[in-house]
């Protein structure tokens, strides 16, 4: 094997949640998503200021027709009014037309490029990071959260646009016939605020927590039903159904809420209507008996008062779904604020502050791995930038030069590192300070050697295995592995029971952890050739439509597409983590040799589901109660009579 740097997989803090995003934060973000877009926003209040200038026209017609008749005037005076309707009618809907399209475009495309980059940097967090916050936190920012902007961006910005303008444009024409008239709408304006500012003091927080207690309900519930098989197995339906009505409540509760302070604000918001009707009779009369004013103008001035009451009343209801979409935008702008290799620090609190990204601490990201092996590293040499950088589904970094570094606990120089060894010192991990859920972890696994993990449930094999493919960053200790040099593909892959298949062709799902400069014959060639050597006799058309969208694999096709996909990808080292338990004992010895070919002439690190596969392996670590307990050959522990052997004749018992 030739000699290269170590690849240092990083060590950081746990976290607790994902941060949510101050204001400031928030506008920054839509001022740099907005370029070469404010033409249409400009375009568009444009199209509504016209379009509110011509809602002038009934009233002023309507008031033009009551002088009319008044004073008995020639039939011939309402041709003019009666024009100005028809034409200001025309071209108030095309203006109100056109600035109803501009509007939404302007904004749905802000938020579409938001969404781009939330996901991309989703991608990039640290999968440690993901998994402690709840992966349905990072799901309903995604998902939820994106499309209660948007509804709010189509339904509402642009009435709202349309109405502010609406109200200035109405304002000035007012004044224009009489100052006198603004009082009213001075009077409405004062209760108008009151009530709004009323509202805004008890609407974020509300919003924030009804956002995160839906998002932990779908934590929840998807905890459940990943367990399903758990949950039955050990009677813990009615501890789960209990968990999942408590944080269903918690939801309901803060939904509620919510509805129960906009039907307060709706109760105050009408005072105010009442106030502005009321004040503008109270004004006319004196105005009309002076004579400084005509009975046709105070009629104009009460119709034109009346048509703002409606849009009035949506623009400040409206603040109900801003508030909502505000929330919304605090978590999606959240996840751009969140540097993915080091993350926030966490705090157990149900409400996430606002102030943005949490201050960062070194070491604390990692390169979140492939839960099926998939996707190439875009991780340069490590002397370049920090380890750990690499989008979500790379597991696995380039190896590089370490000039003078060392391993933390472990007192062991960084010297030249042999392609596909791994090197273990001192190393812990805990999800909470007084739960360790390793401690002191040692060990030196040669390249090319196959060692099976063993232990009983809870032991801690799939975490050691998440350590050593990056997906999660140790709490202490380190861990080096020995990656081949000069090639940007993964050092290590991860293969899990939990395979997630991408729509699109089979091909593209195999090849997806092929370098990038590879052109498309020698993918389908490469596909071809990795799906045959696991074994996929299925797999006879490679254009074939795979994922949500397409076929359904079964659990055994899945795992073998994933145990393809370490063929193309072609790593130093390869860790299976039970990736065959989905089986079933008919295709049991078919995805065995499968793994066998995968893992041919590489570094393997193989957590056995069943001990028939420790059998076969070069060495035997067994796991208890967070440590390390036996190591050796599977002969040297049988007649060791320690905790191997009583798992094995505990197995042998059952068989």
């Amino acid at each position: 094997m030739r000699a290269h740097g170590p690849v240092w997989l990083p060590r950081g803090p746990a976290n607790r949640w994902l941060p949510l995003a101050s204001g400031r934060q928030i506008a920054a973000q839509v001022r740099s998503h907005s370029h070469g877009l404010w033409r249409w926003l400009v375009l568009a209040v444009v199209a509504m200021t016209i379009s509110a200038l011509t809602s002038l026209a009934l009233p002023v017609a309507t008031g033009m027709v009551v002088d009319q008749v008044r004073t008995h005037g020639p039939l011939s005076g309402l041709i003019a009014p009666g024009v100005m309707v028809v034409t200001a009618v025309i071209i108030g809907a095309v203006a109100s037309g056109a600035g109803q399209a501009l509007t939404p475009s302007y904004f749905a495309a802000v938020l579409a490029r938001l969404r781009e980059d939330m996901l991309a940097r989703a991608l990039d967090l640290d999968q440690q990071l993901i998994e402690q916050a709840g992966s349905a936190d990072l799901v309903a920012r995604v998902g939820d959260d994106v499309a209660t902007v948007r509804d709010s961006v189509n339904a509402g910005l642009p009435r709202m646009v349309n109405t502010s303008i609406l109200l200035v444009v109405a304002a000035s024409g007012l004044a224009a016939m009489s100052p006198l008239f603004l009082l009213p709408l001075a009077a409405g304006a004062v209760v108008f605020t009151a009530s709004v500012r009323w509202f805004l003091k008890r609407a974020p927080a509300i919003y924030r927590n009804e956002r995160q207690a839906s998002a932990r309900q779908s934590q929840d519930i998807l905890s459940t039903l990943h367990g399903l098989d758990a949950v039955r197995a050990f009677g813990l339906a009615g501890l789960r159904t209990g968990i999942v009505a408590r944080s269903s409540w918690q939801a309901v509760r803060w939904e509620l809420r919510g509805r129960f302070l906009s039907n307060a604000l709706v109760v105050r918001l009408v005072i105010g209507e009442a106030v502005v009707i009321i004040g503008q009779l109270l004004v006319s009369y004196p105005l009309v008996t002076g004579g400084h004013v005509s009975v046709g103008q105070a009629s104009a001035a009460g119709l034109l008062l009346l048509s703002l009451m409606g849009p009035l009343r949506f623009l400040l209801m409206f603040i109900d779904d801003l508030q909502a979409a505000y929330a919304s935008l605090q978590r999606i702008v959240g996840v751009l604020g969140v540097d993915a290799h080091h993350a926030p620090q966490g705090d157990d609190s149900f409400a996430a502050p606002t102030d943005g990204a949490g201050a960062g601490q070194p070491g604390a990201g990692s390169p979140a791995g492939a839960r099926s092996g998939v996707g190439p590293s875009d991780t340069g040499p490590v002397e370049s930038r920090p380890v750990g950088v690499g989008p979500m589904d790379t597991g696995a970094m380039e190896a590089g030069p370490i000039e003078a570094a060392r391993i933390e606990a472990g007192r062991i120089e960084a010297g030249p590192m042999e392609t596909g060894r791994i090197e273990i010192r001192h190393l812990g991990f805990a999800y909470r300070p007084d739960q360790p859920v390793l401690s002191d972890i040692n060990l030196t696994i040669a390249p090319g050697e196959h060692v099976a993990v063993i232990g009983e449930s809870g032991a801690g094999k799939s975490t050691l295995a998440k350590l050593i493919a990056g997906t999660l960053s140790s709490s202490s200790g380190e861990v080096a592995v020995g990656a081949r040099p000069g090639i940007r593909g993964p050092a290590v892959v991860l293969v899990s029971q939990d395979i997630h298949t991408f729509s699109g062709s089979l091909a593209d799902d195999v090849t997806m952890g092929a370098p990038a400069s590879t052109v498309d014959d020698q993918l389908a060639a490469l596909a071809r050739d990795a799906l045959d050597r696991v074994g996929a006799d299925w797999a006879t058309d490679l254009s074939m439509v795979v994922g949500r969208l397409g076929t359904a694999l079964s659990p055994a096709q899945a795992q073998q597409v994933a145990l393809a996909r370490v063929l193309v990808a072609d790593p130093a080292i390869v860790i299976l983590d039970e990736a065959t338990a989905e089986a079933g004992s008919a295709g049991a010895r078919m995805l065995d040799r499968a793994a066998d070919e995968a893992i041919a002439g590489r570094t393997a690190l193989v957590i056995a589901h069943r001990l028939s596969q420790a059998a076969y392996a070069d060495r035997i670590v067994v796991m208890a109660r967070d440590r390390i307990a036996e190591v050796g050959t599977p002969d040297e522990l049988l007649v060791r009579d320690g905790e191997f052997t009583r798992l094995w004749k505990a197995w042998q018992a059952q068989r």
